[in-house]
């Protein structure tokens, strides 16, 4: 059996549809693993038109839904914030010890 370009373009098509809502599935699942008893919140966001055609455009590169993208993106970014507390935190305890030793 031969398809054609279009039936397989609608073929891919499907499978990634497929593909986006089961990693949507899996991230609502991890989520709701995340947070027994308690409710994921929404935070609304408005984009922009350019914005909004970026965010969809790198979501479909990475075959993921756009809303599973932002959660990472935001993840990440909360991640590397904490980090960033944390050297600084850790910074101030080894100058304190510094300053605490006799010269």
């Amino acid at each position: 059996m031969t398809l054609t370009p279009e039936e397989l373009t609608e073929l891919a098509d499907q499978a990634r549809q497929r593909f986006t809502n089961a990693e949507a599935e899996a991230a609502s699942r991890e989520i709701a693993q995340k947070h027994r008893g308690r409710k994921a919140s929404v935070i609304p966001v408005r984009l922009n038109a350019d914005l909004y055609d970026a965010v969809q455009a790198a979501a479909a590169q990475r075959h993921l839904a756009p809303s599973a993208l932002i959660r990472q993106w935001i993840a990440q970014s909360v991640s590397t914030i904490k980090e960033q507390v944390n050297i600084a935190d850790e910074l101030e305890r080894l100058a304190a010890i510094v300053r605490a030793k006799p010269a």
